[in-house]
C-alpha cells in the first residue's frame, strides 16, 4: 500500500494517510522499532481500559522504518482549535481537565512506574547539570541538582497506581465531533497522577520559548497561562488533588526535560530546578 498525504509530524515520527480510515505513524531514521512496538502496545492497553484512543491495526516496516497503522481520527487537534478560536480557551482547558481525569481513573497491571522511568533520566540530567556548573564560559553557575539530589527529590514524592500519559497537551488531543481522542502514548506509565499533571504544566510553560520574541510569543505566553490556570483549577476540582502536589513534581520533571535537548527551553528548566533548592 502506498503512503498518502502527510497529515502530521513530530520530533520522532511522521504520520501519513494509509488507506481508507487509517494512518501510518512512521518513525524517523534512528528511532528503534522497539519504540513503535511499545507505543502500539500502550495504545492497545489504554483502549482496552475504555479510554478514547485510536484502534491499532498493525505494526509494520516500510523502507527500513518501523511504523504503526492505526485508526485515522479525522478532526482538528485541540491546539488547532485554540489557535483558531482563542476566545474559547477556557472551554478547551476544562475539556483537557475532564479527559485527563478520565485517564487517571484507569489503572493497568504490569505498567512501568513513573519513578522507575525517571531515575536513569535524572542521572543523565544531573551529570549534564554538573558539567554546566563547572563550565568556565557559563554565565549561570547555580547548582541545577546533582544526581543524588535529584534522586532524593524523586524518592520523596508520592507514589500511585493511576495510568499516566506523560505527554498530555493540546497537540495530542484530537476532536472527532464532540469526543476528544488522546494520541501519542509512547510515555505511558503508572504512578501519582500529580506527576502527569505537572508534565502538562511544564509543557505549557516551555511552549512560548519555541517562538521568537515579539507579539506572537507574548500572545502564546498569555494564552498558555490562561489555559494552564483554568486546566489546573478544573482538574483540582474534579480529582480533589491539591495544586501544591502538582508543583512538587515540577523540578524533577524539569530535570528530565533537560535531556530532551531543546536549547531554547534550558534557561527556564534550569531555573525551575535551581529554585527548588532556594
Amino acid at each position: 500500500m502506498e503512503l498518502g498525504r502527510l497529515v502530521g509530524r513530530g520530533a520522532r515520527s511522521e504520520i501519513f494517510e494509509y488507506g481508507r480510515g487509517r494512518v501510518l505513524k512512521l518513525a524517523k531514521p534512528g528511532v528503534p522499532a522497539s519504540a513503535l512496538q511499545r507505543e502500539a502496545r500502550n495504545m492497545q492497553l489504554a483502549r482496552s481500559a475504555g479510554l478514547p484512543v485510536p484502534e491499532v491495526f498493525d505494526v509494520i516496516e516500510l523502507e527500513g522504518r518501523p511504523g504503526i497503522v492505526y485508526e485515522h481520527i479525522q478532526g482538528p487537534s485541540m491546539d488547532e482549535c485554540i489557535r483558531s478560536s482563542p476566545w474559547k480557551a477556557r472551554m478547551f482547558a476544562r475539556q483537557m481537565a475532564e479527559v485527563h481525569t478520565l485517564v487517571h481513573r484507569a489503572s493497568l497491571p504490569g505498567i512501568q512506574d513513573v519513578k522507575e522511568r525517571l531515575r536513569p533520566k535524572l542521572l543523565r540530567a544531573g551529570a549534564a547539570g554538573a558539567a554546566i556548573k563547572h563550565d568556565r564560559k557559563a554565565k549561570d553557575t547555580r547548582d541545577y541538582g546533582a544526581p543524588e539530589s535529584l534522586l532524593r527529590r524523586l524518592e520523596n514524592l508520592p507514589g500511585g497506581r493511576s495510568l499516566l500519559h506523560l505527554d498530555f497537551h493540546p497537540q495530542n488531543l484530537v476532536f472527532r465531533g464532540r469526543e476528544v481522542y488522546v494520541l501519542d502514548w509512547d510515555n505511558m506509565c503508572s504512578g501519582d497522577p500529580s506527576a502527569d499533571v505537572a508534565r502538562t504544566v511544564l509543557i505549557s510553560l516551555v511552549v512560548e520559548y519555541h517562538f521568537r520574541p515579539g507579539l506572537q510569543r507574548a500572545a502564546v505566553s498569555f494564552l498558555s497561562r490562561v489555559m494552564q490556570d483554568i486546566y489546573l483549577n478544573s482538574y483540582s476540582q474534579m480529582s480533589g488533588i491539591d495544586r501544591g502536589c502538582v508543583h512538587a513534581w515540577l523540578p524533577v520533571l524539569a530535570a528530565e526535560r533537560l535531556g530532551e535537548g531543546f536549547p531554547e527551553e534550558m534557561p527556564l528548566l534550569r531555573r525551575l530546578i535551581a529554585d527548588q533548592e532556594s
